[in-house]
Parts: structure tokens; sequence; C-alpha cells
């Protein structure tokens, strides 16, 4: 029977039918309707229960100028059951349920079961619902080729093979081909060896479906030999049953970003080097020095052991030899103290500078090397203000070392008979304070962040003999007891250096 074979090719069929974005109603050899897909339905605004068993002239064919429709004999979608051929229209009007007129294309194939005509089924699409689309995906296209071809980034739309089915200017530019001979190369070609074996790689997963993308920065040979570096994005395009179909690779020039990289790169190395070698000649100059105090400080103590014998014997000989043997006395003290200063640079260097504090009376400590400066140089005026006693807990003879060192540089720098000013007193918060001032010519702005260093000396108009370690020594000594050293620059002229240390738990008067 037509109908039951009808009945059973719906069954089967629906579930396609049913996907279909196109409508799609199925009539049965009277013209009833008796299936409508849910894209009919939408367009139509009918219900599937509301259509199923009508006839379809009567319900949705296009309609006379009575209003209604045309009989089934002469319903031209309805005439692939008389010709048994399939009968395609352009144009045709439908009625949807409000009233409305709807034009459509459609398509209207006879349903043949076992030899017998059991039916016929209709697809139809709203002809401007298909205008509008054709629009939009022209326009989409324009878009598209707009961007592809003014895109700065070069692009590859490929085939599985790894031949560009088409590349853009970008993408020519870069390598140096014109677009239509990118179309006939494997990007192997152009590919640097050393990454060629990656790339191939990656490229075969992804044509595979293993992978849906991959980047990595890889090296481009252009036709002329330059080499490019570019940083790839390739994506996979499946199609509509999601099997691998196409690839699209597109392609920023990173180039002159990896030139500096790699610039960059081998100057940090040349400044590691130099760095490294510096730091070894550092090294090598401490253990000279370290070295050279050592063997100088024997025979030094030896001279100055017997200068001091024969200065403490001598009753005989001019005025002349006694002159002499004072001079040589006078300079391996200086000789000493040098040695000194470069001992506790290696101390200091290494780490093993150490102190030995207990608890003295400030005051005391200070005039007694106020005194000795007082002899050593008595062509400078010395001033102390100092109110005692104060107790404080210090390395007595590294903490004199500090004050002679301040004194010895206040007289160097002074003009003959200028005062050198020293003021003691203790300050709140439990600390006290010892300055030094001179009436010299003081510091160049441009020299005074700098005094502190070790080796440096600032350069003025005449020669001053020292080698730039007292100052570098004496910071190191108050900051290992919890202090701080500074310079002060008066505007009347001079220097003023200022040592701030913790006070003991006695109390200052």
């Amino acid at each position: 029977m037509p109908e039951q074979g009808l009945r059973r090719w719906l069954s089967a069929a629906s579930p396609m039918l049913n996907s279909l974005d196109e409508g799609v109603y199925a009539v049965d050899p009277e013209g009833r309707i008796r299936f409508l897909n849910p894209a009919a339905e939408r367009v139509l605004g009918w219900a599937r229960t509301e259509l199923l068993g009508r006839e379809a002239c009567e319900t949705i064919h296009a309609r006379h100028g009575d209003g209604a429709g045309p009989p089934a004999s002469g319903c031209p979608l309805l005439a692939a059951m008389r010709s048994g051929r399939t009968h395609c229209g352009d144009g045709a009007t439908f009625a949807r349920k409000d009233g409305t007129g709807l034009t459509v294309t459609y398509t209207s194939s006879p349903l043949v079961i076992g030899g017998r005509v059991a039916g016929a089924v209709v697809t139809f699409q709203d002809v401007m619902q298909r205008r509008r689309s054709e629009e939009a995906l022209r326009r989409s296209e324009a878009r598209f080729r707009m961007i592809f071809e003014g895109a700065a980034l070069g692009i590859c739309l490929g085939v599985k093979t790894g031949v560009a089915a088409e590349a853009n200017p970008a993408m020519a530019q870069m390598l140096g081909y014109s677009a239509d001979e990118l179309r006939h190369i494997h990007f192997s070609a152009y590919t640097h060896p050393d990454d060629a074996e990656a790339d191939s790689r990656l490229y075969e997963e992804l044509a595979e479906g293993k992978r849906e993308r991959y980047q990595m920065e890889k090296r481009y040979v252009r036709k002329d030999g330059q080499v490019r570096w570019g940083r790839l994005t390739m994506s996979l395009v499946r199609d509509e049953r999601g099997e691998p179909e196409a690839t699209i690779a597109m392609v920023e020039d990173v180039t002159e970003r990896r030139q500096a990289e790699e610039e960059r790169a081998r100057l940090l190395a040349a400044e590691r080097e130099a760095r490294a070698q510096a730091e070894e000649a550092v090294r090598a100059r401490d253990d000279f020095l370290a070295v050279a105090a050592h063997e100088l400080k024997t025979p030094i103590t030896t001279l100055r052991g017997y200068a001091e014998m024969l200065l403490g014997v001598w009753d005989l000989g001019g005025v002349e030899a006694w002159r002499a043997l004072e001079a040589i006395h006078r300079q391996s003290v200086k000789l000493t103290r040098l040695v000194e200063q470069l001992l506790d640079v290696s101390r200091i260097e290494t780490g093993t500078l150490a102190l030995e504090p207990a608890p003295r009376e400030l005051v005391g400590l200070v005039e007694g090397v106020v005194e000795d400066a007082r002899t050593r140089e008595p062509r400078h005026p010395i001033a102390l203000s100092a109110r005692g006693p104060i107790n404080v807990v210090v390395d007595a003879l590294r903490l004199e070392q500090v004050l002679t060192n301040l004194l010895d540089n206040a007289a160097k720098y002074s003009p003959e008979g200028e005062p050198i000013e020293v003021e003691v007193c203790a300050l709140k918060a439990g600390r006290v304070r010892i300055s030094v001032r001179d009436r010299g010519a003081g510091v160049g702005v441009e020299h005074r962040e700098r005094i502190f260093e070790r080796l440096y000396r600032a350069q003025g108009e005449s020669y001053l003999p020292g080698l730039g370690l007292g100052l570098y020594v004496s910071r190191q000594i108050v900051e290992l007891h919890g202090g701080r050293l500074e310079a002060e620059f008066p505007e009347d002229g001079g220097s003023r250096f200022v040592v701030e240390l913790p006070i003991s738990s006695g109390e200052g008067g």
C-alpha cells in the first residue's frame, strides 16, 4: 500500500529532515500533508499538528484573487506526482498562518516506493532570507578579503599537503616570493634547516587532527637567501564532518626583536665577563695589598724601633744628624699607619675586622687623641668642647684610629694657622656625637658623594699625600660600632665630619 510505504519512509527519514535549515513537508497522493519539519513550522507560523491531514494546496500554496488556493490538479508543487519528475520553482508564494505571503524557491520531488508514487516531498526556502544570507556572505567575504590583503601579519591559507592555496601580500613580502610562486612551494622549502624537523613534526600532527593549533618561533629563508625570524601560529580547519580539511598560518615578523635580544644577550655576556675580570683584578689587588702590608710591617717596625732607641740615647753628633734621625722616625710612623690602613682594608674586604668593645669614658678618650694631635700638628690650634663624663662601650683603639684620621685630614686640608674645632656631646635617643670641623677649602660638590669610597682621592689644585683609605676605613669602623660617619659642608667654608655612636647605659653629663 502506498500509504504504508510513505509512513515507513517518513519514519526512517524524519531525523534527517528535521535537522535541515530548509523548510520541508511531505504529502500523500491526495495532496494531504503528512510531515512538516521544524524549519517549515518556524517559517510558516503553523504548528505541525495544525497542518497534518490538511490539503497543502488549500492551506499553504499560492492564493488566487478570490482567496482560494489552486486546485490540486493545477498545483505546480504537486505536479511531481503527476509527472514522476522533480519540479523546481523560484518566486512561488506560500501563505503563512497569519495570512501574509511568503516568496519562496522550492523543489518538489516525487516519492516512488515499490514502483508506485507514494507522495511528494517539497523543500523550500524563503527567498528574502536567502538573499539576506547571500548578502551577509558577500559582506563577510569582502571583510575577510580586506583583512587578508591589508594585514600586517603574513597569512597563508593552506591545504593539508603543506602547500599554500593562497598567501597575502605581507607573507609574500616577508619571504620574497610572489603569491603565485608560494602556491607551488611546500613550506619546508622556505623553512630554515635547523627548524625544519620541529616544524614538520608539529604540522604532521596538525594535519592528522591530533592537535588544533601550534605556535613556534622559526627562521624563514627568503628567496634571496636572507634569514628572517617569524612567530608562527598554525591552526587547523575542519569540514562539516569534523575532519581535517585545511590550515591557516599567521606569521609575525620578529626579526628585529630577535636581533635586539641577541645583541642584548651578547652585551650582557660581555658585561659579565668584564665584571668577572674586574672582580678577579680586585681580588688580586687585595691579595697583593694584604701580602705587601704584612711584608712591609716587619722591616718598618724594626726601623722605627731603632730610630726611637737612637733618639733616646743620642748625646753625640750635631744638630743636623739629630734632625735626620728625627725625620727617619717621623716617616717610619707614617709608614706604619699606612701599612695598618692597608691591613684594615684587607680585613674589611674579608670580613675579619673585629672589634674589642669595652666600657670607656668618651670625653677622656677624645681629650687624649686631641692632645696627641696638638703635638703632631703644632701649626694648627685645636679647640675641644666637651662635657663629661659620657660613658660608652667601644673599641677604644679603633675609635682613637677614627678620630686620629679625622684630625690628620683636618690639618692636612687646612691652611697653616687655621683652627680645628672638636666637639663632643650627648644626644637624645641614647646616642653621642663627635664632630671635627676645619676651615680649609672644603670638598667640591662633584666629589662629595665619593669621599668615603676606597682609594678615592678628590683631585684639587695641589697634590697632597695619602692613599685615600682613611675615610673608608673610618666609616667601616664606625658602622661596626652601630653608628654612622657623615660629612657636612658649612656655608662659611671648610668641612665638618660627624661621628654618631650608640651611648652606653651610663648617663652622660
